[in-house]
Order: structure tokens, then C-alpha cells, then sequence
């Protein structure tokens, strides 16, 4: 790369740096600075592909690869380790579900798109003990559900209040609608009708089912690249060894422009000019790039998505005997 090229690009970092310093959050606050492996090189391709290199020690404990959690299939991908000392005993990250897989183990359903409305997150806790706090008693009421339906005007079992109560002579009917009702199991044994408009909260007394519906809320949230999912990179003896290591991930397109500079005075036919080039590279690692050897590629290699992080099942055929 030519030197003006290095000293443009040098300045466009600064300034993007500068403009992104107050939503990038300190690396070595969230995981120690001892723990996070140093981020040595940076190479920005025009296709949107970064390649990050780090350098570091890693000790028979573990360091943190600050690899945001939209970024981590991507890293496990194309994660190459060179000039390692000693071999790595282990690279571990959290794992997670799909959302569709996720939404479905919590009843829901598995479309991404699929609204999450109120009867159908009641009806994801069918057979599930349950604690209803209602409007029309003080202490909360506890069971299982049984179902949830929707009763129309014409069901038998539309409530439509005590057979004594009565309108005044000038009052118009009231229209009827469709009603929300969950059918509960109380611990008593007995089966309570209950109008979804008389519950105030309702919660799951089976902490698996809660951990559920956070974790189909969580793998929503896993695909934005804000969250922060961290690679653990343990060593394989008892003291620190050094390694460097190198992985693609989705990076921002860095862009050029360009200025012709005429020298001053009268225009002459055999006129002198000089061609600047700048490039604006943004960093959105939420990492500060101190002492990172920056190179601006104007190439456009390709990398696919692929989901690794998140576990996969194969089908199975259903076989039930006949009788």
C-alpha cells in the first residue's frame, strides 16, 4: 500500500474512532484485561469480511476471544491457531438454540415471524403448575392448566354473567365477543373456569418452563451483534504459552474517496495535480484498536454463514406398531 494510503487511512480510523468512543464498551472490563487475548492485526476486506489476528499468552486457565455473539459461527469457522508453543486444551463457548428450536421446546411456535399474543404464551403452559395472581382475590390462586380456548357467543359455556343481573330500561345491550378462558386444575382437585380478563400475572412454578421461555427470548436476542458471547481458549499445561491465532468475521465495508488537488496559480496546458485518497473504516467490535496494524483490502473474498454454535437434531421416523 502506498504511505498517503496508510496516513489516510490512519486518519479515517481516528476520526471513526473518535465518533464511536462513547457506545464502545472497555473489553477488559467485561473479562479482565489479563484474560483477553490482544488484538494485533486487523485486515478489512471490501466484501464485509474481516480477518482479526491475536497474540498472546495463554495460561492453563483461560483467555477470552471478545467475539460478539452475531460474529461466533463465524470465528468457530475459520479459527486457525499458529506459532503455538504448546497445544490448546480446549476452545468452549455458550452455547445456544435456534430460535425456532428454542420457541419450540418453550410451546411456542417455531416461526420467527409468528406473533407472540397472549393466548398463545397462556397455551405454551398447558399441563404446567402455574400461580395466578386475579383481580377479584387477594391471595394468588395456584394449579395446573388444563387448556385454553376461545368461547364464542354461541358455546355453552359463554359467560355471560349472573342470570339476575339486569340493565337499566334505557341502557343499549352490551355487544358480546369472543372470550379468552383458561380452564385450571386446582391443587385441590377441582376445575375452575377462569376470564383472561381477570388475571393480573401468571407464573410458571417450574423453573425449567421459565428458563424455557428466556432461552426462546434469548436466542432471538443472540442474533444481534450487540450481544457478547466470549470464545474461552484454555492451555493445555500449567504455565502461559504463546499463541497467535487469526479468525474471519462480518466486518463494515471500508470506503474510499478521493481528491484532486490542482497547484495554485494561473492554469497552464502541462497543469500539475496530486490525488488524495481517504478511507473511512468503522469500528464496531465495541474494542478500542490501540497498537493494531490496520490493512485496508480492496479485494472481495466471500465467507457463507453457517450455524455451528447452535445444537442440530436429524429427524427421526416415527414407527408405531399396529396394535
Amino acid at each position: 500500500m502506498h504511505p498517503r494510503w496508510m496516513v489516510a487511512a490512519s486518519c479515517g480510523l481516528l476520526l471513526s474512532l473518535g465518533c464511536a468512543r462513547q457506545q464502545a464498551s472497555d473489553t477488559a472490563a467485561s473479562h479482565g484485561a489479563e484474560n483477553v487475548l490482544p488484538l494485533v492485526r486487523v485486515r478489512l476486506y471490501a466484501s464485509g469480511v474481516g480477518y482479526f489476528e491475536r497474540k498472546g499468552a495463554v495460561a492453563a486457565g483461560s483467555s477470552a476471544l471478545p467475539v460478539p455473539a452475531a460474529h461466533l459461527d463465524d470465528a468457530l469457522k475459520t479459527l486457525v491457531v499458529f506459532n503455538a508453543e504448546r497445544e490448546l486444551g480446549s476452545v468452549s463457548f455458550p452455547s445456544r438454540s435456534s430460535p425456532a428450536v428454542a420457541r419450540a421446546r418453550a410451546g411456542l411456535p417455531a416461526d420467527q415471524e409468528a406473533p407472540l399474543s397472549y393466548d398463545r404464551l397462556l397455551g405454551a403452559l398447558r399441563g404446567e403448575r402455574v400461580e395466578l395472581s386475579l383481580r377479584s382475590r387477594a391471595k394468588p390462586v395456584r394449579g395446573r392448566v388444563i387448556d385454553v380456548v376461545a368461547v364464542g357467543p354461541e358455546h355453552p359455556s359463554y359467560d355471560r354473567g349472573p342470570p339476575h343481573r339486569s340493565l337499566p330500561k334505557d341502557a343499549q345491550p352490551l355487544e358480546e365477543k369472543e372470550r379468552l378462558q383458561l380452564l385450571l386444575l386446582s391443587e385441590r382437585g377441582e376445575i375452575s373456569r377462569l376470564d383472561a380478563s381477570e388475571l393480573l400475572a401468571v407464573r410458571a412454578l417450574d423453573d425449567i418452563v421459565a428458563r424455557r421461555l428466556h432461552a426462546a427470548l434469548s436466542a432471538r436476542l443472540a442474533t444481534r451483534s450487540g450481544q457478547r458471547q466470549p470464545l474461552e481458549l484454555k492451555g493445555a499445561g500449567g504455565s502461559a504459552a504463546e499463541v497467535t491465532l487469526a479468525y474471519l468475521a462480518e466486518a463494515p465495508t471500508w470506503r474510499p474517496s478521493y481528491r484532486l488537488l490542482f497547484d495554485s496559480g494561473a492554469p497552464t496546458k502541462h497543469q500539475t495535480a496530486r490525488l488524495q485518497a481517504w478511507a473511512l473504516v468503522h469500528n464496531d467490535t465495541e474494542e478500542r484498536w490501540r497498537g493494531v496494524r490496520l490493512e485496508l483490502v480492496d479485494g472481495r473474498p466471500n465467507s457463507f454463514l453457517f450455524p455451528i454454535t447452535a445444537p442440530r437434531y436429524e429427524r427421526r421416523e416415527l414407527v408405531t406398531p399396529e396394535e
